[in-house]
């Protein structure tokens, strides 16, 4: 009988074995790669995509701007009203502002991918925005009731223009707050004036002007502090007792977290008591002192928050490129706002020749300089 020997040899085995396991982590390492790449594509395209919706939600900026400019240099030119709701009511349809406003908002022509697909525009907005209160040039902010009624209060909300929070070094140990020759390093919000005044109906008028304006200035001051507000009582009528009591006080604010429930800006005042001066139209003068801020502006009449107009025109723009959408929204000033008002009585870049009367009988002085003897 014949037995069959087998052959027991095992040699390569392992060689084989190692093989394949050194593929499969080549195979692992190029679809990891593969991967890699893929998604670094993908977010290559999806920042390109987003880049193409900002530009169109900011066309679509620009094509509201025109065409509010074009009504507000002739009403009839268009179809629009300033006045209505409508401007805030659908981004589609026959009452859209792209509808009502002719425009096109296919860019690069009819199919493209690209376009801006929601346009909304509120022109009498609950709260003016300001992003930059200088601290050489004041800005002026008109306060007009949308509904014609009157203004009841006014409230200013202010914080550092540069996002800093710090409050620590705001505290005054002085018993009545005084300007510091420079301001604390940890105190990162500057102070703020206000000035305040009616300008409806019968507050037109040199006279009334003069009684019926106030300038106070607002202190920021750590919620932590006792001995601050974040309301202030307008006393208006006559030379004897004008706004707030007294010209140019310094009001403690309460300042941080928590000082004003649902406050806009860190710091918060609001300005009460302005419906005995039964007007529905004011202008307020804002100027930084010591640090550039941010600003915002509301008025109420009682608990409700008053639609203002004339000021600012809310845009709230949706642009698309592909699947990607980015949507903006930007505040478009109605009123020149930010025009080179003076500061001063009087200013000038040279020499000025001054001459004071100091009483009766007695001589006039003169600058003794070169050509200016205002005697002569």
């Amino acid at each position: 009988m014949k037995h069959s020997t087998l052959n027991k040899d095992q040699t390569g085995l392992v060689s084989i074995i190692v093989t394949l396991i050194i593929m499969i982590i080549l195979t692992l390492i190029v679809i990891g790669f593969a991967r890699i790449s893929r998604r670094e594509q993908q977010q290559i395209l999806d920042r390109q995509l987003s880049a193409q919706a900002f530009y169109a939600a900011e066309t679509g900026v620009s094509d509201a701007v025109k065409v509010m400019k074009s009504e507000l240099r002739d009403p009839s030119a268009t179809n629009l009203n300033f006045d209505t709701d409508r401007y805030v009511d659908q981004c589609e349809g026959p009452n859209s502002f792209i509808t009502k406003g002719g425009l096109s908002n296919q860019i690069g022509g009819t199919g493209n991918t690209i376009s801006y697909t929601c346009l909304l525009v509120d022109p009498d907005p609950l709260m003016l925005e300001y992003g930059n209160i200088d601290t050489n040039a004041s800005r002026i902010v008109p306060v007009f009731a949308k509904d014609g009624g009157a203004i009841h209060s006014v409230s200013v909300g202010w914080q550092d223009k540069s996002g800093g929070s710090d409050l620590n070094g705001c505290n005054d140990s002085s018993t009545t707050p005084e300007l510091p020759a420079t301001w604390p390093s940890d105190c990162n919000t500057g102070m703020m004036r206000v000035d305040i005044v009616p300008v409806a109906g019968n507050s037109l008028s040199r006279n009334a002007l003069l009684d019926s304006l106030s300038t106070v200035y607002l202190y920021p001051w750590p919620s932590s502090s006792n001995s601050a507000t974040n309301t202030a009582s307008y006393v208006g009528g006559g030379t004897a007792r004008p706004g707030f009591e007294r010209q140019g006080s310094i009001i403690r604010v309460n300042c941080g977290p928590g000082a004003v429930s649902g406050a806009s800006k860190q710091c918060n005042l609001t300005i009460t008591g302005l419906q005995s001066l039964n007007s529905n139209a004011f202008v307020l003068r804002l100027k930084s002192i010591y640090k550039p801020s941010v600003a915002t502006v509301t008025a109420t009449r009682g608990a409700t928050q008053l639609e203002l107009k004339s000021a600012q025109a809310m845009v709230d723009a949706t642009g698309k490129s592909n699947d990607v959408l980015r949507r903006i929204q930007v505040r478009i000033p109605i009123a020149a706002t930010d025009l080179p008002y003076p500061e001063f009585a009087l200013e000038t870049i040279t020499s000025l020749c001054k001459r004071f009367a100091f009483a009766p009988g007695q001589p006039i002085a003169w600058d003794g300089r070169e050509n200016c003897n205002l005697l002569d």
